[in-house]
């Protein structure tokens, strides 16, 4: 019973606590349409992870070109680059280059998973030597150094965070308001790089 009311009282700070963050956020900034250029990266739909996630790559597929549709049909310019962490980080550097972005963008399925074995894999707790545990480890790792490329990179664009592979528009409308009757922006290409994985 103790734990219980326990857990009652830290699910109320909780709820508190992610109410005042959520009124705390600023208002999303103004911007004419076709100024803002964005640039995101996820993992390609058919990246192992996806499949260890349990996620179906071509629903996944699918819903990053509807999501990265919408964003230029409300008026962005729009960059993916879908990568995983095998690979190299100068490869989206040069990608960076050459653009003045106003944002970047980290999908979801590149930070984390809803799945509660994934997360002990993070932390070690499952297994150690297993390929999955190994590959998943290097997710993390990249994970920092790509929030630590895009700080160094583009300064002073915000880094937007979406929770689902439909979602980086919300992530963007929630930063920059655009008007309403806004002529598409630039589609700046989705480009997917590969590179072989060892099993």
């Amino acid at each position: 019973m103790v734990f219980f009311k326990l857990l009652l009282l830290l699910s109320s700070v909780v709820c508190v606590m992610a109410a005042a963050i959520e009124r705390a956020a600023p208002p999303p900034m103004e911007a004419g349409c076709g100024e803002l250029n964005i640039i995101a990266t996820g993992l390609p739909p058919f990246h192992p992870i996806v499949t260890q996630l349990s996620f179906d790559p071509k629903v996944v597929e699918a819903a990053i070109r509807a999501d990265a549709a919408n964003i230029t049909k409300l008026g962005y310019n729009l960059k993916v680059v879908l990568m995983g962490p095998e690979q190299d980080l100068d490869v989206l550097r040069t990608k960076i280059g050459g653009t003045q972005w106003q944002a970047t963008g980290v999908g979801f399925g590149m930070r984390g998973a809803p799945r509660e074995d994934t997360t002990i894999r993070f932390t070690g707790g499952l297994c150690k030597n297993c390929a999955p545990c190994k590959l998943l480890g290097i997710w993390l790792i990249f994970i920092v150094d790509l929030v630590n490329l895009y700080r160094s990179e583009v300064p002073n664009a915000p880094i937007l965070f979406d929770y689902s592979p439909t979602t980086m528009s919300w992530a963007l409308q929630r930063a920059f308001r655009l008007p309403a009757d806004c002529q598409p922006g630039k589609d700046l290409e989705i480009e997917r790089l590969t590179v072989a994985i060892g099993h």
